[in-house]
């Protein structure tokens, strides 16, 4: 995925589809509507769908009919028109106070610079957010990622003296490999974040919170938190890392929560099969649910009922994976039936306004999923 543009007036986001991995495309789409959704995003333009036969494409374009934050055509191309740009930037977004570019030659760079305000450092953090999950990053690490850089940058404004200084910030974010390195760049008169008088809890604010506390955050959040200071120029340095088994996993730390099993049985009457999933449904449960969704659609079984009884959590993978799942179903002309899921589940696909396209809309937690 590519971030091409952002109105921050309009609040309308462009994103370009074009070389993501086809099963990837609905779990990735799904994790941005939620960041974007919790940055107050009021549309999103989808560019680079792949061909309309894949199933995964057929997914993502359901998802795109079922929520009103989608808007424009889709495009069915292989591949989105790349919008050029001078000197090997692509401007992505620019207002007064903050500066977006994407560099064309490395779609997993960005650079945000900002003028050394407070509000500034919020919209820039909110840059980071979305940028950090359009990169692949899960939508949990992707938030921390907009903490660490706002609280950093606030650290920047507040304690620098950046302003003083007349000169803009630069933050750039790149990814490479499963690594995230996010670089600030300023003419303060410099602040170690790591320092701990900075991190550690100092006296109240005149906010009444306490200095410090938001910087030992950042400290904890991050893989690698580094400062330093050359010929009048600060350079603050962090790096993140995607958690084992796809960095979609709800706690922080990468270690899983719950094993993901799916059992088949027969189900009630002739020519039904039912799945019954436990576990937590993330990144590595979603490759289990893919394989049993494979062999669904070599049987002879017309009704497939999924049982959610023992799941607690459906990362935005899991709900990439379960619309692949229920299109591919639906397209060899079978039926899929959601039974048991739990109102935190059907909470997650009620945000993505998904909750009818399951067949949950107004049924409980028994709900069938027709064509």
């Amino acid at each position: 995925m590519i971030l091409l543009s952002f109105d921050t007036e309009k609040r309308i986001v462009n994103v370009d589809l074009a070389g993501t991995q086809p099963r990837e495309l609905p779990g990735r789409l799904a994790s941005f509507v939620m960041v974007a959704s919790d940055c107050g995003v009021e549309g999103i333009i989808c560019e680079g769908i792949g061909a309309h036969e894949d199933p995964y494409s057929k997914a993502v374009s359901s998802m795109i009919r079922c929520n009103p934050l989608f808007i424009g055509g889709i495009r069915h191309t292989e591949e989105a028109p790349r919008v050029s740009g001078d000197f090997g930037y692509r401007l992505v977004s620019r207002n007064e106070d903050l500066l977006c570019l994407g560099d064309i030659s490395n779609d997993n760079m960005y650079s945000i610079f900002l003028s050394p305000g407070m509000e500034a450092a919020a919209g820039a953090s909110v840059f980071a957010y979305m940028i950090t999950n359009v990169l692949g990053f899960s939508s949990f690490m992707s938030f921390e990622v907009r903490f660490s850089v706002f609280e950093l940058l606030s650290n920047i404004i507040k304690h620098g003296e950046a302003g003083q200084s007349g000169q803009w910030i630069m933050v750039i974010l790149e990814r490479a490999g499963d690594k995230l390195s996010v670089a600030i760049v300023d003419k303060g008169t410099g602040s170690d974040p790591a320092d701990d008088e900075q991190s550690g809890p100092g006296a109240p604010s005149e906010a009444g919170i306490f200095r410090g506390l938001g910087l030992a955050m950042t400290n904890r959040l991050t893989n690698l938190l580094r400062y330093e200071r050359e010929q009048g120029t600060n350079r603050t340095y962090f790096e993140k890392s995607m958690v084992p088994g796809g960095g979609e996993d709800r706690n922080d730390r990468g270690v899983r929560m719950s094993k993901f099993r799916v059992n088949e049985t027969d189900g009630r009457g002739t020519g039904v099969k039912r799945l019954i999933l436990e576990g937590d449904l993330d990144s590595a449960g979603a490759l289990a649910l893919e394989e049993s969704m494979r062999r669904l659609l070599n049987t002879a079984a017309q009704t497939v009922e999924v049982d959610f009884e023992r799941v607690s959590f459906v990362s935005s993978a899991g709900v990439g994976i379960l619309l692949g799942m229920v299109s591919s179903l639906r397209g060899d002309g079978k039926e899929v039936v959601f039974l048991q899921v739990s109102s935190k589940i059907v909470s997650v696909f009620r945000l993505l306004n998904l909750e009818e396209y399951f067949g949950l809309a107004g049924a409980g937690r028994t709900a069938p999923v027709s064509g």
